[in-house]
């Protein structure tokens, strides 16, 4: 009788050959590890570790979990087991437990919404039901502050179920940054129900201000509540932001966190918090951006219980980039005029596909602008059928794969302080007094798995014996390695320069060269115009400014690397992009 991983296997290879696709090489090994691990952990045999399959969209990790359950559902549920599924979204429970093809009185549905709920059996039943579909936020929300053997809720007949998968990222524990002034913000509101909890709360915040910036501070014992208090003083607070706060002090409650200084925020305490139980391992992760996030590196190198499964990347021949390095973020996007470039070109990449269908990516607030200024441009004669996506949205929807085209404006960005709490949270590194921690790495890596993840909403995605599918995607981003960023995320695709900047000449060309040198090192933060200015051998300040301070071409130069100019200065611009959820 072939094994249960055996069999998953033969189902999944009729599958793809279904869909006009094969199972070779890297990606058929791959899989076949995948499914050799999934019955490891049904039959309660995986070591107590994260196990990470990095597959990118469009190769089969759900298929293979579909068929992975197809096959035990045929054995007659042999081994006698239990599954947690956690995904990212309703939609994607939805789709999950449709392809799964389970009867419904075979599994249940945990979430927020009673219509996901009714897929399955009614809750009274969950822990009779083989598996149990959920979303990821409930699994978090269910086990914080406790064990994952004491969430009853996710048990199978009063024991932990011994599978447990987990669609998408995950990190072993979450970055925080608290704000001084959101923390001075939550006294008004919650001083009438907990006065002593006030007073400590506005000692503490009154004492960030005497603290040195990279000091290592301890949030004092007495910053907590009970879960009812906790309860209340939620009902008291207006804002989510401040909500979000209050539940993050109470957490780091007794934790060190690193106190920070931003332009825009003023002080931060930046830390990270356990997120999961410790004993939710052994746990199976599916990460499509698995192969380009450095946070999984961190979490490798320096926590040790990360395994990474064979994993597989498709080719990316059938994938034209047309890369415009220009600024594209929030603040270009709100001035008309750049707006206006920014659209214009767009309209006139419209005209490559003129009665096409094209899904263009950009910031929500922006978008109906950027869509208003695209219709301006827009010749009469052509008429694509436009999608807008933004940031945010631009994971886990299947609803444009048949798109070949595609527009990506900007870059989904954080904070300084969050790239720091993702690679604390990451790593586990202890904190560090007036040692700066780099974060370079970790920038680079979410970029990279934003724009992959951003890419694959379209044709891209549709990927068939291990070639991607055929699209075309304009880039327009201020990364100023984007090239070598491209071609890690996008292995073999076809770059193709949009929109080239004019070459800089004379003084400016002898200013950006300097300065693209200094900056690529991660140490950089600030240069003084003196200094540029006795590099470059121009005496006067004034012939500076003049010949290329005051140029379109170097202020071009610094916009699309991240820089800016202050009064004496260059330096690294201070993210002004609002965090990320």
């Amino acid at each position: 009788m072939p094994s249960l991983s055996a069999s998953a296997y033969s189902l999944l290879s009729t599958f793809f050959s279904e869909n006009g696709s094969s199972l070779h090489g890297d990606h058929e090994q791959a899989l076949k590890s995948f499914l050799n691990t999934l019955e490891q952990g049904l039959n309660g045999e995986l070591p107590a570790s994260y196990y990470l399959l990095s597959l990118d969209p469009g190769m089969g990790k759900t298929a293979a979990c579909a068929a992975f359950l197809r096959a035990w559902r045929e054995a007659g549920y042999k081994p006698a087991s239990s599954i947690l599924v956690g995904v990212s979204t309703i939609d994607e429970l939805k789709f999950f437990a449709a392809a799964s093809g389970l009867p419904s009185y075979d599994f249940g549905v945990l979430t927020s919404e009673e219509e996901a709920n009714a897929l399955g059996q009614p809750s009274d039943l969950h822990g009779e039901a083989r598996v149990l579909f959920t979303t990821q936020q409930m699994i978090r929300s269910r086990t914080k502050g406790k064990d994952f053997a004491d969430a009853s809720e996710f048990h199978y007949q009063e024991r932990p179920r011994l599978l447990r998968l987990w669609d998408e990222d995950i990190l072993p524990s979450a970055g925080v940054v608290l704000r001084r002034d959101t923390l001075f913000g939550l006294v008004a509101p919650l001083r009438p129900e907990f006065p002593e909890f006030v007073r400590a709360l506005e000692d503490f915040a009154a004492s960030l201000g005497e603290g040195q910036v990279g000091q290592v501070i301890k949030v004092p014992f007495d910053l907590t509540l009970s879960s009812g208090q906790a309860y209340v003083a939620s009902r008291q607070i207006a804002t989510e932001h401040e909500r979000n706060a209050l539940e993050h002090l109470i957490l780091m409650a007794g934790a060190d966190m690193l106190l920070q200084h931003s332009d825009r925020y003023g002080l931060e305490l930046v830390g990270s918090t356990p997120a999961l139980p410790a004993d939710i391992a052994p746990l199976v992760v599916m990460d499509a951006s698995g192969r380009v996030r450095t946070t999984y590196q961190l979490w490798e190198e320096n926590r040790g219980d990360l395994v990474r499964l064979p994993g597989a990347s498709n080719d990316f021949q059938q994938l034209n980039v047309h890369l415009w390095k220009r600024p594209a973020g929030k603040d270009a996007l709100r001035s008309s005029g750049s707006r206006d470039e920014i659209a214009a070109a767009i309209a006139d990449a419209l005209a490559r596909d003129p009665d096409g269908e094209w899904l263009i990516l950009s910031y929500k607030d922006s978008l109906d602008d950027l869509a208003r200024a695209v219709e301006r441009f827009r010749s009469p004669s052509h008429t694509p059928k436009l999608h807008w996506l933004h940031w945010g949205r631009h994971r886990a929807t299947n609803a444009f794969r048949d798109i070949n085209n595609i527009v990506i404006v900007g870059q989904n960005a954080y904070r300084p302080a969050d790239y720091l709490g993702l690679t604390l949270a990451a790593s586990g590194l202890p904190l560090r007094s007036n040692s700066p921690h780099d974060t370079a790495a970790t920038r680079e890596g979410e970029y990279r798995h934003h724009l992959l993840q951003a890419a694959c909403r379209a044709s891209v995605r549709k990927a068939s014996g291990g070639l991607a599918g055929q699209c075309n995607a304009f880039v327009i981003t201020s990364q100023g390695n984007a090239e070598q960023m491209l071609e890690t995320v996008f292995p073999g695709h076809n770059l193709i320069r949009w929109q080239e900047d004019e070459p800089a000449n004379g003084q400016v060309a002898q200013a950006i060269a300097y300065l693209q040198q200094v900056v690529d090192h991660d140490e950089f933060e600030e240069m003084s115009k003196q200094a540029l200015r006795e590099a470059l051998g121009i005496r006067a300040a004034s012939n500076l400014r003049q010949n290329v301070l005051d140029t379109e071409r170097f202020r071009r130069f610094l916009a699309a690397n991240g820089l800016e100019m202050t009064t004496r200065t260059i330096r690294r611009v201070e993210c002004a992009f609002d965090p990320i959820d």
